[in-house]
C-alpha cells in the first residue's frame, strides 16, 4: 500500500528501521492475514528480516494478479454520471495507476 510508504515518510525516525516497519504492518493484520504472518514473525522466517522481502511475500499472496485487466475494464466504463468533477477524476487516477 502507498499509505505505509507515506506513513514511514512522514514519520522517518518512527520507522528508521525494517523491524519497526515490519511491526507496525503487522499491528494492523486482521483474519487472513495476520494468519499468514505469524507463523513467519514466530520462526523469524526470511519474509520478516527485511520490509523488501515481507512488502513482496505479501503482495505474493494478497495482492490480485488481475488487479491490471480489472482496472483497464473499469477504465473503459467509467463514467462521471452525478459525481464531482473532483471525485470522477479521483477514481480515474486510482484506475490509472492499477494498470501500472
Amino acid at each position: 500500500r502507498s499509505s505505509d510508504l507515506l506513513h514511514f515518510q512522514t514519520y522517518p525516525r518512527a520507522f528508521a528501521s525494517d523491524h519497526r516497519k515490519i511491526t507496525f504492518m503487522v499491528n494492523l493484520f486482521r483474519g487472513t492475514a495476520l494468519a499468514w504472518v505469524t507463523p513467519h514473525v514466530e520462526q523469524q522466517t526470511d519474509v520478516v528480516a527485511s520490509y523488501s522481502a515481507f512488502r513482496s511475500a505479501f503482495r505474493a499472496i494478497f495482492e490480485r494478479p488481475d488487479r491490471s485487466f480489472s482496472a483497464g475494464c473499469a477504465l473503459m466504463d467509467i463514467q462521471q454520471g452525478s459525481r464531482t468533477f473532483t471525485q470522477y477524476v479521483t477514481e480515474f487516477q486510482t484506475l490509472a495507476a492499477d494498470r501500472k
